[in-house]
């Protein structure tokens, strides 16, 4: 077992405030240890707890001068100021946490893998911790003994117990998805190897409503042929396949999430690399609806040529449609900068509105959004990583957002027409406003100008055929009061902004 010891875990930089019951911060966090010895710093997964509101992350750092990864346990005050620190690593190995979840009875279980280095075999791990980060129990799992293996995601069972999905591999030319599932204590009850005709990985599990389980994979020919492919699959606790199905696109397609909706469908989350075997360089976000049966419901890939989109997590709002994270990025020469995306989509999986959270720095930099949780005061918290002040060496990054992706309060108001410049973006003003609004943008062709309430739902189309400025002039004094989205739309081209109505 992983001696646990108090660990000093130290923001880089720390910025919070407060504002009628929200909580902002935007902070990055390092192990503590000099830039020079550890580097590749990220956070993969956050928890809260909402009576004391508190959060538990994991972060993954890199030792790059004996080849050791260790997993940090943090949790985090209301603020985002670290109060409590734990360590597990060994000297020599990798020691790597992918998801965090709260469970039923409060306390927590972390999915992982444990890469013996002189040894050159990895044990897939589960840890259960309590609240104070203490281990309750740990366990460890070979399969056969010969492959290394790993658990990628994990979930409670309908009878308290745990199954995970993730890879087992020879660990020179085959990789086929594994799947453990286990009693309350983290014992084995059972194994499964799913071997296919490409090499695959199994990075996501969401249970059905009739105790099975949904399975996502990625698949492709490590000998060359077809581009890598997401594969679901459904099975149950008798280890028997009921259904499976690739998922095309023009080029390769990854998820890396999947997430139950709570109309008992699922949502898949991942990326469209249409760029695969081709000299374009075109990445778009991919999401994908089906229901427990594996019919195809909604199939949405959203991004550019120009701007490339990943999508990492998804969580659902409560009054319906999804938020969104992920990295976009610039494709232009010479300016390769990667920055975290946050989207709130409708129930279509129409965008509503976008944030892109950039920093300035002199360095090509790489940000990312991996996980997404919903916070106790309606807003939600993103964790993942961003470049530190050298390069190459990341940090892990936690920012907290209000329900309307702000970083601040009221990021969305204040704007009049003496604030509004020629841009192909849309303006509306003014913001807020208790009758008329005035959307400004410029645009050849006809548009489509959609108002729609907090949770989706439509309640204002408008046609127009602008050519160059244009004003719309909109109603809505009929409108209910609150946040209200605006989204022109000229056939595939969506752009989207909001506005208060008082």
């Amino acid at each position: 077992m992983a001696k646990l010891t108090p660990y000093l875990f130290l923001p880089f930089v720390l910025f919070a405030f407060a504002c009628k019951g929200q909580v902002y911060f935007n902070n990055t966090y390092s192990s503590g240890l000099p830039d020079s010895a550890f580097r590749g710093e990220t956070i993969r997964s956050i928890v809260e707890y909402e009576n004391d509101s508190t959060y538990v992350i994991n972060l993954n750092t890199q030792n790059v001068t004996n080849s050791e990864l260790v997993t940090i346990f943090t949790k985090l005050n209301h603020d985002g100021v670290p109060i409590l620190s734990k360590y597990y690593g060994y000297p020599n190995h990798y020691f790597l946490g992918f998801k965090l979840i709260k469970i039923s009875d409060g306390n927590m279980i972390s999915c992982g893998v444990d890469y013996d280095n002189s040894l050159a075999y990895g044990k897939a791990i589960l840890l259960k911790l309590n609240t104070q980060l203490d281990t309750l129990w740990k366990r460890e799992y070979l399969g056969n003994g010969t492959f290394n293996y790993a658990i990628a995601d994990v979930l409670e069972t309908y009878d308290k117990g745990y199954i995970g999905i993730g890879f087992s591999s020879n660990g020179i030319d085959t990789t086929d998805i594994w799947v453990l599932r286990t009693d309350s204590m983290g014992n084995q009850l059972w194994d499964t190897t799913l071997t296919q005709p490409y090499w695959q990985n199994g990075y996501a599990i969401a249970s059905t409503d009739d105790s099975c389980y949904i399975l996502g994979c990625m698949a492709q020919n490590s000998q060359g042929g077809p581009p890598p492919l997401i594969w679901l699959a459904r099975i149950n606790d008798n280890k028997q396949i009921s259904w499976s199905k690739y998922i095309y696109g023009t080029g390769a397609t990854g998820i890396q999430n999947l997430m139950k909706m709570k109309n008992g469908n699922f949502l898949s989350v991942g990326t469209n690399n249409k760029s695969w075997g081709q000299s374009t360089n075109e990445k778009y976000g991919l999401l994908v609806k089906f229901d427990a049966l594996g019919n195809i419901l909604k199939y949405k890939s959203q991004g550019s040529k120009i701007k490339r989109l990943e999508y990492w997590n998804a969580i659902e709002e409560s009054g319906g449609g999804f938020i969104i994270g992920g990295t976009t990025y610039d494709t232009m020469p010479g300016n390769y900068k990667q920055d975290g995306y946050l989207a709130k989509l409708d129930t279509a999986l129409d965008t509503l509105w976008t944030q892109i959270i950039k920093i300035d720095s002199p360095l090509g930099y790489i940000d990312y959004f991996f996980n997404i949780a919903r916070t106790h005061d309606g807003g939600f918290a993103c964790v993942g990583m961003r470049n530190g002040p050298i390069a190459n060496n990341t940090d892990g990054w936690v920012i907290k957002f209000d329900s309307l992706g702000c970083q601040s309060a009221n990021c969305w108001l204040g704007i009049n027409e003496t604030t509004l410049h020629k841009t192909d973006l849309p303006f509306v003003f003014p913001n807020p406003t208790n009758d008329f609004c005035i959307v400004r943008f410029t645009h050849q062709g006809p548009v489509q100008v959609e108002v729609f309430d907090d949770i989706g739902r439509q309640i204002k189309n408008v046609r127009a055929l602008p050519f160059g400025d244009t004003d719309i002039h909109i109603d809505l004094r009929q409108a209910p009061n609150g946040m209200l989205f605006i989204r022109l739309k000229n056939g595939s081209n969506i752009l989207s902004t909001k506005i208060i109505k008082k």
